[in-house]
């Protein structure tokens, strides 16, 4: 299962179809792409990755975020382990946790 967690804090476990409904709100909008060895988790130091930019879906399956050319990932539904939605003062903004 992944995990969702929402603007409120509250965590749930979610299909990949409820998975994709809340990722393709967030199509052209900034978010951030996280590859870390902690699941879930952008604190500390261990081994983490991110990417941030607008997210882009092509043919309904694939995603990618794009800042620049040495900034960027290319992923599926498949690879993704959590998605938390941040609230920020008047705006939404998904980390997509990926492995």
């Amino acid at each position: 299962m992944i995990t969702i967690a929402d603007k409120k804090g509250c965590s749930r476990n979610a299909t990949k179809e409820a998975v994709k409904f809340e990722l393709d709100r967030f199509i052209g909008s900034k978010v951030a792409v996280v590859y870390t060895t902690i699941p879930l988790c952008r604190d500390g130091f261990h081994t983490a990755v991110s990417a941030a930019g607008n997210l882009e879906c092509k043919d309904d399956e694939f995603y990618r975020v794009v800042s620049d050319d040495g900034n960027y990932a290319y992923f599926t539904t498949e690879d993704i382990r959590g998605l938390a939605i941040k609230v920020t003062r008047n705006n939404e903004r998904a980390v997509i946790y990926i492995s």
